[in-house]
């Protein structure tokens, strides 16, 4: 599917800022055209991030310590790790990183972090569900 070709999508969006409006143009109806093809909205592709507001003490800011893993909720990270790895279209490497996930949940090193990326990730695969 040519919306998925990452590269190439990029290549169309620097090309919205050409002086030429006609390059501009055609590079708007292509972006357009593969969004269309690939069922996706820019609601779905223009996810808010998660943003944690720091702490702050006697007016600077407090650098966090090492991430801590995460003891309970496991099972439910477990359980969403497979359903993005069946129910989504997924790249190569976003599969291996899925797969490192559960690697870090056996060994204890998955930590919170960890936990919000998942959450983030599926939110923003939603609109991308394979549809039997």
């Amino acid at each position: 599917m040519p919306f998925m070709d990452r590269a190439s999508f990029i290549g169309l969006l620097d090309r919205l800022g050409d002086p030429d409006n006609a390059t501009a143009l055609a590079a708007a109806r292509e972006i357009d055209r593969r969004m269309r093809e690939a069922g996706v909205t820019w609601d779905g592709i223009l996810v808010p991030a998660t943003v944690e507001e720091p702490e702050v003490g006697d007016g600077s800011l407090l650098v966090a310590d090492e991430p801590v893993p995460v003891a309970e909720g496991l099972e439910e990270d477990l359980t969403r790790i497979e359903r993005l790895l069946t129910v989504y279209q997924l790249s190569a490497e976003t599969r291996a990183e899925l797969e490192d996930y559960r690697a870090e949940i056996q060994d204890g090193t998955f930590t919170d972090m960890d936990r919000r990326y998942l959450r983030d990730l599926e939110v923003r695969l939603a609109p991308r569900k394979l549809r039997a």
